[in-house]
């Protein structure tokens, strides 16, 4: 419980970060902070509204997190340079998920705000609790081909409106791309031409003229496109209708009945946003030579949720774009970010006539623009061949994406490479040790029977939390299974991450011991070691004169005490012990000394 109450009353966060990036802000940074915002605004208004048309949403809702969840991740995140808002990862993850609760297009846009709710105490709770370390067990692969799999199901969802036809959102890739060949016959020209040279421009920007970002221009240049076909007589679709008022806690209805229905989407949506928050703020960290705070930008995207749930928002993630827009423009402080969703908003207002005359067909255009850059030929590649375990879930995951749900898909990504790193992990390697004819403790070879079978020393080395405690036992036991040992010291010193269960095993190790008239003994035991000791009953039960504390002064002298110890509880008082050890282990454990 004390852990509990610490973790509540000591967060590993900084509650008001914008406070120290302020001090000592000049004009001549707020000057570099504008000339940012101007350009990353310009880009985030047309990312919020292409997130919200892959999401299925209306167009506002990607606007307001947008302009709100920019100005909250700048102030919270501690960041000079980190985005939140909108993604395509982001939206495609909530379309695949809504889409599999069946739930039409105004019951998807009802329950966005309690779903955001649901996600923004999530990740609050999380960087509370510092569970943004243990995001570091989930493999890069799993991102990878997490954003592979979105990539591909946001252009297969989109081209239905490029090719001018409507196809029922399920949110699985394979279906949708079955459901789209089978009305290939009905494309409609006007609109693969207006999406044509949507493409083209985007392409040529993004290759040749840096200067602008690729997506403000395509939009502009596709919207102009549009309108020419369009007064010649060839309609096309529109992505949004007339934009309502944006009124702070409109639809932000909670109910049990929801609440159940949504259970399984939140979990996905913060483990996403945190992760492709964590791709991001890490580029950054290395490029600036800043330092990531994982449990600091997880506090961000929790506020920067919350916030969007009562502007009627959507998912927000950190936008590696703009983020990398905000680093090259030369951004100098979070104040950037927040003058970014100022901006952001003043667009949004000034626009909002106009944007119910944008096209579905040009979204979808600038959409597929722009998830061409999730797609990393080198990141695969590099994955495939570094290593069995990270092809198997690369290949699983995108595998996943196809057929599933792409929250089902995460999870079973995220899944395996906890097991893979459980496996690799999860095996402790017990070393036994003895003294051999000329009177000097070494290893044993396993082939050579113990030259003194009354004592033996076994070192425990590795992780013994829960994923090794049935390991650890087996092993344990096999050593135990030699009719003449009567006395077993564990050498603890590089033991580590001991939990419950593997305290468990060990309590059954001693019990199994007393049965057969055999005696236990700890030694080199460190500070973690000994407090699940004394916690868990185990020091009691072991006796504490056969609990042997590590010296660091003195590696040995915990070992030579407790054969002492082993030779007094076989009758022997007097002994005149010398203690040799293996120079590889040696010089292992001299690695690991304090």
């Amino acid at each position: 419980m004390r852990p509990v109450i610490n973790a509540v009353l000591h967060p590993p966060i900084r509650l008001f970060p914008l406070r120290a990036s302020l001090s000592g802000y000049s004009v001549s940074l707020f000057r570099r902070d504008v000339h940012a915002a101007t350009l990353v605004s310009m880009v985030a208004f047309i990312q919020g509204m292409t997130c919200a048309f892959i999401a299925g949403l209306p167009i506002q809702y990607g606007l307001a997190s947008a302009t709100i969840a920019s100005i909250v991740g700048g102030a919270f995140s501690g960041s000079k340079v980190l985005v939140i808002g909108p993604t395509n990862a982001i939206a495609i993850l909530a379309l695949s998920t809504m889409a599999s609760l069946d739930l039409t297009p105004e019951q998807r846009a009802a329950a966005i705000p309690a779903l955001l709710l649901m996600t923004g105490i999530i990740l609050l709770a999380a960087s509370w609790f510092r569970i943004a370390n243990l995001t570091q067990y989930i493999s890069r692969s799993v991102v990878v081909a997490y954003l592979t799999g979105a990539a591909t199901l946001i252009a297969a969802s989109q081209i239905q409106h490029i090719l001018g036809f409507e196809v029922p959102d399920s949110g699985i890739l394979l279906d949708t791309v079955v459901q789209t060949a089978k009305l290939i016959p009905h494309t409609y020209w006007p609109s693969v031409t207006v999406a044509a040279i949507t493409l083209a421009v985007f392409a040529v920007f993004q290759l040749r003229i840096a200067k602008i970002p690729a997506s403000v221009a395509a939009f502009a240049i596709g919207c102009v496109a549009a309108a020419i076909f369009e007064r010649s007589g060839y309609p096309l679709g529109r992505a949004a209708e007339a934009i309502p008022p944006l009124i702070p806690g409109e639809g932000l209805e909670i109910s049990f009945d929801l609440i159940s229905r949504l259970s399984r989407i939140p979990l996905a949506l913060a483990l996403l946003s945190f992760l492709e928050a964590s791709i991001t703020g890490k580029t950054n960290a290395a490029t600036t030579g800043g330092r990531f705070d994982g449990n600091q930008h997880m506090y961000a995207l929790g506020l920067s949720n919350l916030a969007s749930a009562f502007f009627s928002g959507m998912p927000v993630s950190g936008s590696f774009t703009r983020s990398r827009l905000n680093l090259a423009r030369g951004a100098a402080s979070p104040v950037a970010a927040i003058l970014g969703g100022v901006f952001c908003g003043a667009i949004f207002l000034a626009a909002r006539p106009l944007i119910p005359m944008v096209t579905s067909t040009v979204l979808a255009a600038v959409a597929i623009g722009i998830i061409t850059t999730l797609y990393n030929r080198h990141t695969l590649t590099v994955i495939m061949r570094s290593s069995r375990s990270d092809g198997i879930v690369l290949v699983v995951t995108l595998g996943a994406c196809c057929f599933l749900p792409l929250d089902a898909a995460l999870y079973i990504g995220a899944g395996l490479s906890i097991v893979f790193f459980l496996k690799k992990v999860g095996v402790p390697e017990l070393v036994e040790y003895a003294f051999n004819t000329e009177g000097q403790l070494a290893e044993m070879p396993s082939a050579t029977r113990r030259p003194e079978p009354d004592i033996s020393i076994v070192h425990v080395e590795g992780d013994l939390f829960f994923g090794a405690a049935e390991i650890f036992l087996d092993q344990a036991r096999r050593v135990f299974e030699d009719p003449n040992l009567k006395v077993i010291v564990l050498r603890m010193k590089n033991a580590h991450h001991l939990d419950a269960t593997c305290a468990m095993a060990i309590r059954q190790l001693l019990e199994f011991a007393t049965k057969s008239d055999r005696h236990v003994i700890v030694s080199g035991a460190h500070r973690q070691i000994f407090r699940v000791f004394k916690n868990s009953g185990l020091l009691d039960l072991i006796g504490r004169r056969n609990f042997f504390m590590d010296v660091p002064s003195n590696p040995t002298l915990s070992t030579r005490n407790a054969l002492k110890r082993a030779q007094e509880l076989l009758g022997q008082k007097k002994a005149n012990i010398r203690i040799y050890v293996d120079p590889a282990k040696q010089k292992k454990e001299a690695g690991n000394e304090p």
